[in-house]
């Protein structure tokens, strides 16, 4: 039994990713161009993460080494109910439960920009995430 006890960490995300968060928003003063996905109200950066962490995790995704990442303050975000799977993993990487998050989710909506910006359609994501 290992005695490092994962600390809960904080949330961070690359500058791009946190960009494209914001993409994801729906504002009715914005028209939609093309295929861009519209489906989170403004401020809905909860949902957003936890859209990139589950398609980052499901599909194991490799991180990004980014030299800056931003800072993201998700008030109510339940970083402690995603301990009880991550907990493992952190005590192996020796990393926060909030670092396995953030490198997750950021994994995640880099691989949802890429396949958004090459012209798929977003329910071909959900194709691959079902494999």
């Amino acid at each position: 039994m290992s005695e490092f006890v994962p600390d809960p960490g904080s949330l961070m995300v690359s500058k791009e990713v946190h960009d494209f968060m914001f993409s994801l928003c729906y504002n009715r003063k914005e028209p939609s161009v093309g295929n861009v996905l519209k489906l989170f109200p403004s401020k809905s950066n909860v949902e957003i993460f936890k859209l990139g962490f589950a398609i980052g995790y499901v599909l194991n995704l490799e991180p990004v080494e980014v030299p800056r990442k931003q800072d993201i303050s998700i008030r109510g975000f339940p970083l402690d109910a995603y301990r009880t799977f991550l907990e493992d993993e952190a005590i192996s990487t020796k990393s926060t439960i909030g670092s396995l998050l953030s490198t997750y989710a950021d994994a995640g909506l880099r691989f949802l920009k890429s396949h958004i910006e090459s012209g798929k359609d977003i329910s071909q994501v959900f194709e691959i995430i079902n494999k």
